[in-house]
């Protein structure tokens, strides 16, 4: 199960949570807006304060404790909160590439975004 979190959803993590545990979901991932494209240009109103970012952080991480070995829990740090942007789909294709249509080969679906 993959959500994806912003300033209005990002309150409801446990609430999150507990669905994917009904679901009986095996992974549930919380990733945060990455601001490309339309975020970027919604920015303003999507991304969250740093007290929702901790807040939200700490409850997934008991999330991912509690759960350990019945499901896994990631949360994806919104890159406007770290020192560098992370690494894409496991590693900028350590283990995944994305082929676009047109042929491109790129190490994350987002890449071509990127300014050079």
């Amino acid at each position: 199960m993959n959500v994806v979190l912003h300033r209005d959803n990002l309150d409801h993590v446990a609430e999150i949570v507990a669905l994917a545990e009904r679901l009986k979901a095996d992974r549930l991932e919380l990733a945060n807006t990455q601001y490309l494209g339309w975020a970027l240009v919604n920015r303003r109103a999507l991304l969250p304060t740093r007290e929702q970012l901790e807040a939200s952080r700490k409850i997934a991480a008991a999330a991912r404790k509690r759960l350990l070995g019945k499901m896994e829990v990631l949360f994806v740090t919104p890159d406007y909160y770290t020192d560098y942007p992370k690494s894409c789909m496991d590693g900028w294709g350590r283990r995944f590439i994305v082929i676009s249509p047109d042929g491109l080969v790129l190490p994350c679906h987002a890449a071509h975004t990127f300014p050079a």
